[in-house]
């Protein structure tokens, strides 16, 4: 099966999402049809404070009310607080439950080359991965870059010494050493 990955941005307090996620959206809508893709993957949790909502399931919305999908073309999970973990929940949770063997990574085209990276490296080798993007207007701007750049090395320093094709060793790697997942910054997973 060909699952449709959308790596979201942000969303406001109401749910309402950025114009860099709905430009995902829309990039996501026009490749799902065009390599007749089975799924689309949406993925990210409650990260504000100020709301109950989870990013996953505002994607998920979009797609039902503004593109006329079914919800049994849709999964989603809410356990991610970042593109790693984007991969690694999408990996543990819905890939073999669903037989998934080609994921369409759509993210915004400065994210394009860490997230294939992330992805690449985390999900089993056997899953074929592309990742398409939307253009953002900050594929040039030296904020954006450098922040791609270190994130990128924090990527691979974490993982340094991983077995990747362990689920389980890179679980314990998010979970000790991954700040978003051990404590540092969110709550441990």
């Amino acid at each position: 099966m060909k699952a449709v990955i959308i790596l979201a941005h942000w969303m406001d307090q109401q749910g309402h999402l950025d114009q860099e996620t709905q430009d995902r959206i829309r990039l996501a809508y026009d490749q799902f049809h065009r390599i007749k893709a089975d799924f689309f993957i949406t993925t990210g949790w409650n990260y504000r404070d100020d709301t109950p909502l989870c990013l996953g399931d505002q994607v998920a919305k979009a797609l039902i009310q503004d593109y006329g999908i079914s919800k049994q073309n849709i999964l989603t999970d809410n356990h991610a607080r970042d593109t790693v973990g984007d991969a690694y929940f999408i990996r543990k949770n819905i890939l073999s439950a669903y037989d998934v063997r080609n994921v369409l990574v759509v993210t915004s085209d400065y994210h394009a080359n860490r997230a294939g990276l992330i992805f690449r490296t985390l999900l089993p080798n056997n899953i074929k991965v592309d990742v398409c993007s939307a253009q953002s207007g900050h594929l040039h701007d030296p904020a954006k870059i450098q922040h791609e750049q270190q994130s990128t090395q924090a990527f691979i320093n974490t993982f340094h010494g991983t077995d990747t094709d362990s689920e389980r060793s890179i679980y314990n790697t998010l979970k000790h050493h991954h700040p978003f997942y051990n404590g540092e910054i969110f709550d441990l997973i």
